[in-house]
Parts: structure tokens; sequence; C-alpha cells
């Protein structure tokens, strides 16, 4: 099977191919690097550096392609145009923190943006131009291309009824959760994301012995609280618009989730029985 890298992001696509015939032409193994940034400290009249906490960088990937202009330097010139184009990464480099997805031959994805671009036209003339691009990821990791993905929906208790003296319109509510498990795949922990569907007060989800995020309002029938765990994303929303969390809530820096399987709880106050929360991730892995 020939081996397809495939660059993309909202209206552009482009296929790396290790075949002589495709239009743009993979000429050999990427070359993907990897990095850690670890701050050093000396101290004096001891020999010797003492290192302190490491944070692994995000990868760079290096592709070396030939554009396959068929033996025709207009086509040779039509195809570098594209390719400079789509490497440009317009889509995504305006605007912080979107992202545009590699797809490797396994299937496997990581994100981030195009960046580096150099072209040699020595071959013209013959229809061939080669060009070196390199993509820079956010993390070091690849994910699944299918997520794992649950829901859990809030049941309010069995009612004691009402209390004297009454207030009309009679209505009744109550706080309540509800758990369900879910089980993540690969290599390494990864970053999930949360959705919360009114109508519900004070809602929370919880990875059992893991974490709690909390949000301290209230949710509409019609209003969606999505919590984005994600290194590049790292945001909260209701209807897209940004919201905080309560102080007592873990960060979301230390919301990953380790392989295997694990339970989601909701929480808060409704009276419908309707409310819904939502985890879903992707499996990460350290190699594509």
């Amino acid at each position: 099977m020939t081996d397809v890298w495939n660059l993309s992001y909202p209206g552009a696509s482009l296929d790396m191919v290790a075949d002589i015939d495709a239009d743009v032409v993979l000429s050999s193994a990427p070359e993907i690097s990897y990095g850690i940034n670890i701050p050093e400290y000396v101290t004096d009249g001891v020999d010797g550096r003492t290192f302190g906490r490491g944070l692994q960088d995000g990868m760079t990937i290096l592709f070396e392609l030939d554009v396959n202009g068929r033996g025709n330097e207009s086509l040779a010139r039509i195809g570098k145009e594209q390719l400079r184009r789509v490497w440009r990464g317009d889509a995504v480099r305006q605007d912080v923190g979107s992202v545009a997805t590699l797809r490797a031959p396994s299937g496997r994805v990581t994100f981030g943006v195009p960046q580096r671009y150099s072209a040699n036209d020595t071959y013209m003339k013959q229809g061939l131009v080669r060009a070196t691009v390199d993509f820079a990821a956010t993390t070091d990791l690849w994910f699944s291309p299918e997520p794992f993905s649950t829901s859990v929906r809030i049941v309010p208790p069995p009612s004691g009824g009402f209390v004297a003296p009454f207030v009309f319109p009679l209505t009744s509510s109550g706080s309540a959760n509800e758990s369900a498990s879910f089980t993540v795949g690969g290599d390494v922990p990864t970053w999930p994301v949360f959705e919360i569907a009114g109508p519900i007060q004070r809602p929370a989800v919880e990875v059992v012995g893991l974490f709690r995020l909390e949000y301290g309002g209230s949710l509409a029938y019609d209003e969606v609280l999505r919590i984005d765990t994600n290194p590049h994303v790292r945001s909260v929303t209701v209807n897209g618009a940004g919201v905080s969390l309560t102080p007592s809530s873990d960060r979301l820096l230390d919301a990953s989730v380790p392989p295997g399987v694990h339970v989601l709880s909701l929480f808060g106050t409704s009276s419908s029985g309707t409310a819904t929360a939502t985890v879903r991730g992707n499996d990460a892995y350290t190699t594509y």
C-alpha cells in the first residue's frame, strides 16, 4: 500500500504520496525531531550543572517533496504555486489557537501549523520542482483518528413532596449525580473535551480519582458548556462565549486522562432530567 500523508485545514487538503506518479511525491521518509526544554543551573564552586523540570517540545516533521509536472514546465509551475498556497496556512496562522491536521499513513493524526517552506527550481524546465517543508506540531504525540465518547444524563432524585406554605406555580428540583464508565487506549495520557447540555444549575463533571471541573452558573435548555483541556486550546465556553470555572475546580493543565477504564460523573441541580454530560477524546501515542 502506498504511503500517503495528508495536510488539511478549512479550505485546503494536500496529499504527499510515496509514489513517483503522484502530483506531490514524498521522495523520502519524513524526518521527525523532538526536543525537551530543561532549565539549567550552575552553582559557584561546584562541578557540573543541575537540571530543572523538563517540558517536552512539540515535534517538527520535515518533508522532502517533488512537485511532479510530468515533464511539463507549466504543470510544474502550477503545482509549485498550489503547494506554496497550502503551506502558507492562511486559514490557521491568522487565528490564535487554530490548527491544521496532519494525518499519517497509519491514520493517526497530530495538530499544528505548516511552517517553513523552500523550493528548488533547478529542474523546472524538465517539469520538476523540489521542495522542503516542515510542520510544527502542538505536541510530541499522535492521536487515534476515531475518538472515544461516553455520555451520562442527570436524573433528579425522587421528590419527598411539597412543604407548606405552598407557592404557585409548584415546581420541584433536586441535586443529583450520575456516572458512566469510559475506556482510554493509547500509550500515554490524553486530553479530553467535556460538554454539558442544560438545563442545569451549577454543573460539574468529575473523572473519579483524577479531577473535578465545576461551573458556578446555570445552563438553560439551549446552552452547552464546553471544556476543552487540549494544550493548544484550554478553553471554557458557553455557546462559544468564554466563561470561568469555579476557583475550587482543578486546573485544566492537570486534566489529562491516562490509558485505562475511568468513571465520568455529572453533578448539578435540575428538574427536567434532560441535562447531559459527554466526554470525548482521542487515544494518544508516542509514534505514528
